[in-house]
C-alpha cells in the first residue's frame, strides 16, 4: 500500500509552464528527456483532545502531546516524452532511486522505508489528457493497477495552454492527497492561483497561493479555512517546462476519534529541479 501511494503522489507532482506575455503550457514537449529531482519534507504536529485516561496511558508508553514527526522524501527520475503518433504522445517516466526517513522529532530513531525502483507508462492524447498505460517493477496486484490508473488519471481534463500577461493571474485546479492519523488518506482539491510577475532571459517567473478544501464529505474531517499554501515557480518557455519550483502548504485540521478531537497541523515544503538532458530530433 505504501508503494502505491508514493508512486502515485510523486507521479503527479512531475506533470504540471523585453517580453510581457507568456504561453503557459502544462505538458511537455515530444522527443524529449528531462531529468527531475523532487524533494517533500512534511512536518505533522498532533493534540490530543479527548480522555485524561488514554492521555495518561500515552504519556506511560513516553508520548505526550503536542506530538512532532517529520516524514522527508527524495525522488529522483527520468522523464522521457517519444514522437506523437496516431493522436497519442508516449512519455515513460523512471524512478532511478528514491529515499524515505520518517522520524519522530522526539527520537533519534530514523524509520527508513525502502521503495522498488518502478517505470510509469503512459501518453497524451490530442485534447491533452493523461492516460495511464502500464507500470513495471513493483508488482501490484489488479486492485492496486486500478487504483493507480484512477489516481493518475483523476484530474481527467485537459492541459489546455494558458497565454497569461506580466501581473496578471488565472487559476488551476488539482488534487492531492496525505496521511492523517485516525482517518487513513485524505483527498483534497487544489485551487491554485498563478500570476506572472516577470519574464527574464527565457524564464517566466510566477507566484502561486493554494486553497485547499476537502474532496468529498468525510464526517471525521475537518479542514479549517485558515488552510493555505504558497510557492514559486520559474517556467522555461522554450524547454516548456518547470525548471524550480518550490512551496509550502499549511494545513490546519480537526480529526474525530471516538468522540475525541485530534488537532493536525500538517507543513509541507516541496521542491521541485527538472533539467533539459537531451533533445531527440524526430525522423
Amino acid at each position: 500500500m505504501y508503494k502505491f501511494i508514493i508512486i502515485v503522489l510523486l507521479f503527479l507532482s512531475q506533470i504540471v509552464k523585453g517580453q510581457d506575455s507568456l504561453l503557459l503550457k502544462f505538458i511537455p514537449l515530444p522527443n524529449k528527456t528531462y531529468e527531475s529531482i523532487v524533494s517533500q519534507n512534511i512536518h505533522t504536529t498532533m493534540d490530543y483532545k479527548g480522555s485524561s485516561f488514554i492521555i495518561t496511558l500515552l504519556k506511560s508508553q513516553g508520548i505526550t502531546f503536542p506530538y512532532t514527526t517529520e516524514s522527508v522524501n527524495k525522488l529522483h527520475s527520468m522523464i522521457k516524452t517519444s514522437t506523437k503518433k496516431n493522436g497519442r504522445m508516449p512519455i515513460d517516466q523512471k524512478y532511478l532511486s528514491f529515499e524515505s526517513v520518517q522520524k519522530p522529532l522526539r527520537s533519534n530513531t530514523e524509520i527508513k522505508v525502502p521503495v522498488d525502483a518502478a517505470e510509469v507508462f503512459g501518453y497524451y492524447d490530442n485534447q491533452n489528457i493523461y492516460h495511464f498505460d502500464s507500470i513495471s517493477g513493483p508488482k501490484f496486484n489488479t486492485v492496486e493497477l486500478e487504483k493507480i490508473r484512477t489516481k493518475l488519471e483523476e484530474p481527467g481534463k485537459a492541459q489546455n495552454d494558458i497565454l497569461i500577461s506580466t501581473g496578471k493571474s488565472f487559476e488551476k485546479e488539482s488534487a492531492v492527497s496525505f496521511f492523517f492519523i485516525g482517518a487513513g488518506m485524505v483527498a483534497f482539491d487544489v485551487k491554485t492561483e498563478y500570476k506572472l510577475q516577470k519574464i527574464t532571459n527565457g524564464i517566466g517567473y510566477l507566484d502561486t497561493t493554494m486553497q485547499f478544501k476537502l474532496k468529498s464529505k468525510n464526517n471525521k474531517v475537518k479542514v479549517l479555512p485558515s488552510s493555505t499554501g504558497s510557492g514559486k515557480i520559474e517556467y522555461d518557455i522554450e524547454n516548456q517546462c518547470i525548471k524550480n519550483e518550490n512551496s509550502i502548504y499549511k494545513i490546519f485540521s480537526d480529526v474525530i476519534v471516538d468522540k475525541s478531537v485530534i488537532s493536525i497541523t500538517l507543513i509541507v515544503n516541496n521542491s521541485e529541479n527538472k533539467t533539459l538532458v537531451d533533445s531527440i530530433q524526430s525522423p
